[in-house]
Order: C-alpha cells, then sequence, then structure tokens
C-alpha cells in the first residue's frame, strides 16, 4: 500500500492521469491498486472541505458554467489539499464538498506522501461529482462541486 501511494505522490500522477486521459499505455493493475486503496481506507480525519488550484481554459471554464447542477464522473485521479493556502494559484480553485456518507472516492494521503507538507488527499477516479455552482472571485474562478 505505501509503496502505491508514494509512487503515486512522487512522479506516478503525472504517467497515471496522462496515461488515463489519453487511453494509452493504461497500467490497470496499478489504477485498481490505487483506487482500490483510495476506496478501502477507512479514515476518521476526512474532511468536508478540499482545495484544486489549477489553471482552466475558457472552454473548460464554459464547461463548468453549462454543466451546473449535474454531474460528471472523474476520468483520472486527482490531487486536492486540505488547506486553501496549499492550493496550486492557477486562475481557478475546485472546491471539493463531501459529506458522511459519501467520502469513499478520497483518502486523505500526506502521511505516506512523499511531500506531507502538502496535506494532499487523492479523489479516486469514476469518483461522481455534482457542480454546484461557478464565479469568478479577485481574478480567479471558483467551482464549487460536491462529492456524491
Amino acid at each position: 500500500m505505501l509503496d502505491i501511494i508514494k509512487q503515486y505522490t512522487g512522479m506516478h500522477y503525472l504517467k497515471t492521469n496522462l496515461n488515463l486521459l489519453s487511453d494509452c499505455d493504461i497500467d490497470w493493475n496499478y489504477t485498481n491498486k490505487l483506487r482500490s486503496i483510495i476506496r478501502g481506507l477507512y479514515q476518521l480525519d476526512l474532511r468536508s472541505v478540499y482545495y484544486r488550484g489549477l489553471d482552466l481554459s475558457d472552454i473548460e471554464v464554459n464547461y463548468f458554467k453549462q454543466k451546473i447542477g449535474t454531474c460528471y464522473y472523474t476520468n483520472s485521479f486527482s490531487s486536492f489539499t486540505t488547506e486553501k493556502k496549499l492550493a496550486f494559484s492557477g486562475n481557478a480553485l475546485i472546491i471539493l464538498n463531501t459529506k458522511a456518507g459519501n467520502r469513499l472516492n478520497i483518502a486523505n494521503v500526506w502521511k505516506w506522501s512523499l511531500f506531507p507538507k502538502e496535506m494532499e488527499a487523492i479523489l479516486s477516479i469514476a469518483a461522481r461529482v455534482k457542480i454546484l455552482s461557478v464565479h469568478h472571485e479577485a481574478d480567479r474562478w471558483i467551482i464549487e462541486v460536491e462529492l456524491v
């Protein structure tokens, strides 16, 4: 388990997610192990809010705007942080809300990460997420979603 998480939090996340998104050379053994770890961890320290900063194109922002109120399934793993101030400072901030009972597809992994100070959590591939709102605030798009 620790090896899989350490690999992902190192540089393996890049290869894993690029391959999943391009449908090329997917290591399904690794992908399934990571998904099983995320879904199988029993954690008392799960949070109700997670943050992910990123750079989005206008097309991507418009997609989120047009899909408010709808759900989608994630097609790769996504790294989040528990601390807003630690999120990447791109042009968009995704705020992921969770509730007790719907936290099956997220895991806090900072304890086992190569970079524990990032306070990283991983959202699993095939997690169902609902888009709640999209607005612009202080030169940054705020996209609020909920794990369902």
